[in-house]
């Protein structure tokens, strides 16, 4: 890439982190991004039905051993609806 190509990002030291403590750490990041890093410790897939839910904003600290119990959350703190299926694939 060139340089105007590149982006400049600033990296919270404590979120960057946060796994090595068994915490997954979200400022204000898309669903869709949150989604893809909730992949990396779930075998079954987790799907977003619609691009706009993908744009949702989430925040928080949440414990990697609690995937399970995060998503059964987001419900209550974004306006999204969670099926689960039989395989234990999920979509939001």
């Amino acid at each position: 890439p060139t340089l105007e190509q590149l982006e400049i990002r600033h990296i919270d030291v404590r979120q960057a982190g946060a796994w090595q403590h068994g915490r997954l750490m979200f400022d204000g990041q898309p669903l869709g991004s949150v989604v893809q890093e909730l992949q990396r410790y779930r075998v079954a897939p987790i799907a977003i039905d619609d691009a706009r839910v993908a744009q949702y904003r989430l925040s928080g600290a949440y414990d990697i051993k609690g995937i399970e119990a995060l998503i059964d959350t987001l419900p209550h703190i974004l306006p999204v609806r969670i099926v689960r299926d039989k395989d234990g694939s999920v979509r939001i």
